[in-house]
């Protein structure tokens, strides 16, 4: 596959997607408020969690492809194998670690806010921390390695996205989990919360609302820098290519009686001097071949 830098462009795509047409169903329909819904409201009930579910696990899927693809590039340009076995530990480390950000990501996918909680949450979890671990890991392994991948540029702008992500992961996480940015009552207790029963709504009165818009602005911004930062991969991309998996069959393939080598296309035994032709020795699957008679 020569045009790799596609996958990181597909995989925002496919993900923003997912976002975004869950985003204008919800709001559309009058289930949140435009300013501003979880990401997750807009896969947390049928139709919408259907077309959000499968753009989501398209996104996660090219995710995990990338996150290999990425692997073997820095294995390549920097020939680590001959030169430092550290950076390939690091650098296989941080496949795994994109791949359990994936994973997270098709979790989200598939199980709803509101159907599964624990999972859902498990799998958001998932994939914010170990997206950030895996994008903020990129820039160490390749901060101080010669020659350079990518211009300063790109990596002063990967690293400002990176502090974007660990920021908004805080707030996030902050006014999701406490009571921070909530309004006092006039004798210095908080108002009592019901918790949450289905997609959250406040309006502009509530001592909830300042909390609850911080905690999804968090979110929004987390999720795009991190899908920024994904997609700045395709830049160095561009001067790499990916071979995909080769098929060989190297099995006999019988025709009209005579028994051929697929792999040289000689006769290996006339049909005169076959006395049981059996079977096709391979189930494997040949992609091309022709025969000489």
């Amino acid at each position: 596959m020569k045009k790799v830098w596609l996958l990181p462009i597909l995989h925002v795509f496919f993900a923003c997607l997912a976002f975004f047409s869950g985003y204008i169903i919800v709001v559309s329909k009058n289930l949140a408020d435009p300013l501003l819904p979880y990401i997750s409201d807009g896969g947390a009930f049928p139709p919408e969690s259907a077309i959000f579910g499968e753009f989501l696990n398209i996104a996660a899927f090219l995710m995990a492809i990338v996150s290999y693809i990425r692997y073997q590039q820095l294995e390549v340009f920097y020939d680590s194998n001959k030169i430092n076995n550290t950076f390939t530990k690091f650098n296989t480390a941080l496949l795994f670690t994109g791949w359990l950000s994936s994973l997270g990501m098709s979790v989200v996918a598939n199980f709803q806010e509101f159907s599964v909680p624990s999972m859902h949450a498990f799998g958001a979890l998932l994939s914010f921390v170990g997206g950030l671990t895996y994008l903020g890991g990129q820039i160490i392994l390749t901060a101080f390695k010669k020659p350079k991948l990518v211009p300063n540029w790109m990596f002063l702008l990967r690293t400002i996205l990176t502090a974007i992500s660990i920021i908004a992961l805080i707030f996030h996480l902050i006014t999701q989990f406490t009571f921070a940015f909530v309004k006092k009552n006039n004798d210095g207790s908080y108002p009592e919360w019901s918790g949450v029963t289905g997609i959250e709504r406040y309006p502009t009165s509530s001592p909830f609302y300042l909390r609850h818009l911080i905690t999804t602005i968090a979110e929004w911004v987390l999720v795009m820098s991190l899908e920024i930062h994904f997609l700045s991969f395709s830049y160095e991309m561009r001067d790499f290519e990916a071979k995909l998996i080769a098929v060989e069959y190297i099995g006999e393939v019988i025709d009209g009686g005579d028994r051929f080598d697929v792999r040289t296309n000689k006769i290996i035994r006339r049909r005169s001097e076959i006395l049981n032709t059996g079977t096709i020795s391979s189930l494997r699957v040949l992609d091309n071949f022709s025969f000489e008679k």
